[in-house]
């Protein structure tokens, strides 16, 4: 089942990553069992928020979060799941060593700062065997809080017509 999904085993130099079949913004839904393998990344916490500057526009910080990247794999046995499992987290390191930079948005990885980790092999009678693995990072994003920005706008001068209300008249008369 792995070689049909996969392909056969690749010689050195060739690409041995599956395909990305498809790519959630959010975790908006839970993914069926037959999806595999597939990646999660979840932003885990912020642990340092550092004032770099104050421009124009508003005060600059750049801010710390710490990242997992998860994998899950499944396979026929334990050598072609492990095999799997190492190549798709290999797939992830790769990525964040050669792209560090996150596209245009001027976040980068902190490369130093790349942990993995596996689980355990685990036989499933009606899965398989299957095997994970998380990538933690660091990713550092400069973001500006804007203090250019009018608090809610200005009111403009209106027409005000005074005069004195009525005065009430005593209930019953």
């Amino acid at each position: 089942m792995l070689e049909d999904e996969l392909g056969p085993c690749t010689p050195a130099g060739a690409n041995p990553m599956p395909q990305l079949i498809s790519w959630f913004a959010l975790d908006a839904a839970q993914l069926p069992v037959e999806d595999w393998p597939w990646i999660m990344v979840v932003g885990r916490e912020t642990p340092a928020l550092t004032m770099v500057e104050s421009i124009p526009e508003g005060d600059a910080y750049d801010v710390t979060y710490n990242v997992r990247a998860y994998a899950y794999v499944r396979g026929d046995g334990y050598e072609g799941t492990s095999s799997l499992r190492s190549r798709v987290t290999l797939g992830i390191r790769e990525i964040a060593l050669t792209k560090p930079t996150l596209g245009d948005t001027g976040a980068r990885i902190d490369v130093p700062s790349l942990r993995e980790s596996y689980s355990e092999l685990d036989e499933i009678e009606l899965l398989g065997t299957i095997a994970a693995s998380y990538v933690d990072l660091r990713v550092i994003a400069r973001e500006v809080v804007r203090t250019d920005i009018p608090p809610y706008g200005r009111a403009r001068t209106i027409a005000v017509t005074v005069r004195r209300l009525p005065t009430p008249s005593p209930e019953g008369s």
